[in-house]
């Protein structure tokens, strides 16, 4: 498991378009003919800011992506990605909310991927929010599980490295540095909160501290690897 942190600064370009059936047929075809199995990721969350251009960069990679999105009719756009590239875009629609989902909804859109993207965000600033993220992180963490997914990424942010003691001028470490998701809670400050909590839980899943270090063996064996980004700033 990795918790890093980054400076992303992405673009989002939108270009509708869509992709024939004659192109995904070919590309099929080379596969079979060749003989190799496409590679699988899932993005759950992938009609969003950061979660479409995951899909993006995991299509250009020869992936293929299941993305999921709240309503599925309005994320074909996301198919456009596949147009003159190897990979391919299948949409999932998944509604989320702050209650656990259920988990063959969740082994549907996870089962025979090869890595799973965490990109879900949650719109409201109030405690429902802590609840949508832990709730829905610890289901996909143990969907990868069962389904035997390898990595499992979350897109976090740099609001969950912030002690509240810590000098303004000190070098942040994220293995050592976490903010205080209960100070955060009673200071309204839901979302950091959230994300705080939800790294905390997801990395507990696969028996682990927040120091990466194992404490429950028993939930360490089998378990996917967890990957947490921690950018800062998006534009």
């Amino acid at each position: 498991p990795i918790k890093s942190a980054c400076l992303a600064m992405v673009v989002m370009l939108s270009v509708l378009a869509t992709c024939s059936r004659s192109i995904a047929f070919s590309k099929s075809l080379r596969r079979l003919s060749s003989g190799q199995r496409s590679k699988v990721a899932t993005v759950i969350g992938g009609s969003g800011f950061v979660g479409s251009h995951v899909v993006k960069k995991l299509v250009e990679k020869g992936y293929k992506v299941r993305a999921t999105s709240r309503e599925r009719l309005t994320a074909g756009w996301l198919k456009q990605f596949a147009v003159n590239n190897s990979g391919e875009v299948e949409l999932y629609e998944l509604q989320l909310s702050s209650e656990m989902p259920d988990e063959l909804l969740m082994d549907k859109v996870i089962h025979g991927s090869d890595k799973v993207f965490f990109c879900a965000g949650f719109e409201r600033q109030d405690p429902s929010t802590i609840d949508f993220m832990v709730k829905n992180a610890v289901a996909t963490v143990r969907a990868a599980k069962r389904n035997n997914v390898s990595c499992v990424v979350f897109t976090s942010s740099g609001g969950s490295t912030n002690p509240p003691d810590l000098e303004p001028d000190t070098p942040k470490n994220e293995m050592i540095h976490w903010s205080d998701a209960e100070k955060q809670r009673q200071q309204s400050r839901f979302s950091p909160a959230a994300k705080t909590w939800m790294e905390l839980y997801a990395l507990g899943e696969v028996g682990r501290d927040q120091e990466n270090q194992v404490y429950d063996q028993e939930l360490a064996t089998g378990a996917p690897r967890i990957c947490i980004m921690n950018p800062n700033l998006i534009l």
